[in-house]
């Protein structure tokens, strides 16, 4: 089968020419972190930026509950429910 120039199945897209252990390193490079030093600077400013992982993981956290009771109360009844929350996951 042929692919017309341009065609995203053909060679002649964004990772033509490239390995895929090069585009693994490309994504490695993009994935690495900031490392911050706790030991100097203004104490709340670092708290505060040590924080804001965690909340925002929280965050996510209480809408996953919020939306996994919402659709176990409306699919399987109140005693489902009561059941899962009775079991703390």
């Amino acid at each position: 089968m042929c692919y017309g120039a341009g065609d995203s199945r053909g060679t002649d897209g964004p990772a033509a020419g490239r390995t895929s252990y090069d585009i693994l390193r490309k994504g490695a490079r993009m994935l690495r972190t900031h490392t911050l030093d706790m030991t100097e600077g203004k104490p709340l400013r670092l708290l505060v930026l040590f924080a804001i992982p965690l909340l925002i993981g929280n965050l996510f956290q209480q809408a996953y509950n919020l939306a996994d009771s919402m659709i176990v109360g409306k699919l399987l009844g109140a005693n489902s429910l009561a059941a899962e929350e009775a079991r703390g996951v």
